[in-house]
């Protein structure tokens, strides 16, 4: 995955320290998102994932909204409709603290065993009511490896990760959600029969594709999509 080392994902990359540098990772990290949460609620309102009530923003992933709360302090100024609009996305990989900006249209790579954060931004001269996003794809799964020293393999499962979806303040011109933290090779494509015996299986092989949603102020919805492959 190429290294992005300049714009806004660069800097909240920076201040979480996962690329070495940052605060403290106990009470800096606790003044900054008390700092900034009229920052944050201000730009960005409320987050509601699928099948749960909604939340503040900053509740989602500890370590990454604490970094969004220093690069909305300093930076936040959604208020101006941009010159054209663009939607683009932010994949972070936590364990190798490398950040990538995907445009619309966009692929990268995945490595199975890292934990990935994939976030989705809106900027539209028709502003930004709602931002979400969701993803989807059809994998070849194994289960892990048993007591035998065997693992199974089944081919053409679906796998989705929730979907989900942020209110943005009235008149804004720009917005962002960030999804759930995941790690491919564990994501579940569920439990099924082979051998005459039930097992859960887990992703292997395939394309995960991210759908991003941008609903602007006259309700109408521009939709995005980045492939990742695993």
């Amino acid at each position: 995955m190429e290294r992005y080392r300049s714009g806004w994902f660069h800097r909240l990359l920076a201040s979480t320290g996962a690329n070495g540098r940052g605060g403290r990772p106990g009470r800096d990290r606790v003044h900054l998102v008390s700092r900034s949460q009229h920052a944050i609620d201000r730009c960005f309102g409320a987050t509601r994932v699928s099948g749960s009530r909604p939340v503040a923003a900053r509740t989602l992933i500890f370590v990454v909204v604490a970094s969004f709360a220093t690069l909305i302090a300093a930076s936040c100024d959604p208020t101006t409709p941009p010159a054209a609009a663009k939607f683009d996305w932010g994949l972070l990989d936590k364990d190798a603290g490398q950040g990538a900006e995907l445009l619309d249209g966009g692929n990268a790579t995945l490595d199975p065993a890292h934990r990935y954060v994939v976030t989705f931004r809106a900027n539209d001269p028709k502003g930004v009511s709602k931002v979400s996003h969701y993803a989807s794809g059809t994998f070849k799964c194994q289960t892990d490896v048993d007591q035998n020293g065997q693992s199974f393999t089944l081919g053409g499962l679906r796998v989705s990760i929730r979907s989900v979806e942020t209110a943005i303040n009235p008149g804004l011109y720009y917005g962002f959600v960030m999804g759930p933290e995941f790690r491919p090779d564990r994501l579940s494509c569920g439990k099924h029969a082979n051998s005459g015996q039930v097992r859960e299986y887990f992703v292997g092989a395939g394309t995960l594709e991210v759908t991003g949603q941008s609903t602007n102020h006259a309700g109408e919805t521009v939709t995005a999509k980045v492939q990742l492959r695993i």
